[in-house]
C-alpha cells in the first residue's frame, strides 16, 4: 500500500518534480480513507479542508440542481485528484464528490499541508507552481467546453 501511495504521488501533476525525499515528506502527512459506493466524500458549499487522490476506484463529481436533481460534472478514476483548491483556501466546495464505486482515496489535510510548506519553502515553490499548471489546464478545458456549448446552442 505504501508503494502504491508513493507511485500515485509521483504520477500526480501536483507533485511533479519533487525529489524522493520531498515525496516522502508529503507521504508522511497523508492518510488512506476507504469509501463505499455512494458515500459522500464532500458536499458542495462545505468548507474545503483536504485534497484527495484516487488510489483505487472512482469518484463522481456532481452538483445537485433543484429542477433536475444530480448533474454529473465528471467521473474521476484512479490517479486523478480532486479538491485541490482546499489547499489554497478554505473556501466552499464547488461541487459534491461521491464514491462512484468502492474506493480508496489518499487524503492530504490542509493544516498538515500548510505545516509542511512552512517547514520547506522548496516544496512550497514546486507544489504551488504545479497547482498553477493544474488550474491553468482546467481553465483551458472549461473554456473549450463553454466554446463548444455556445456553438451548439447557436445552431439550435
Amino acid at each position: 500500500m505504501e508503494r502504491d501511495r508513493r507511485d500515485l504521488l509521483e504520477k500526480c501533476l501536483l507533485f511533479d518534480k519533487l525529489s524522493s525525499a520531498e515525496i516522502e515528506a508529503v507521504l508522511e502527512i497523508t492518510s488512506v480513507v476507504d469509501y463505499k459506493r455512494g458515500d459522500v466524500i464532500f458536499q458542495k458549499d462545505e468548507v474545503g479542508e483536504a485534497l484527495y487522490l484516487i488510489l483505487e476506484g472512482s469518484v463522481r463529481v456532481s452538483v445537485i440542481l433543484d429542477s433536475i436533481g444530480e448533474e454529473v460534472i465528471a467521473i474521476l478514476r484512479e490517479g486523478a485528484h480532486l479538491g485541490e483548491m482546499a489547499l489554497i483556501d478554505r473556501g466552499p466546495r464547488s461541487a459534491t464528490a461521491i464514491a462512484h464505486e468502492d474506493s480508496k482515496l489518499v487524503r492530504l489535510d490542509k493544516d498538515r499541508f500548510d505545516e509542511l510548506l512552512h517547514q520547506d519553502q522548496m516544496i512550497e515553490l514546486k507544489i504551488l507552481r504545479n497547482m498553477v499548471r493544474a488550474f491553468t489546464s482546467r481553465i483551458r478545458d472549461t473554456d473549450q467546453s463553454l466554446t463548444f456549448l455556445r456553438f451548439t446552442l447557436r445552431k439550435e
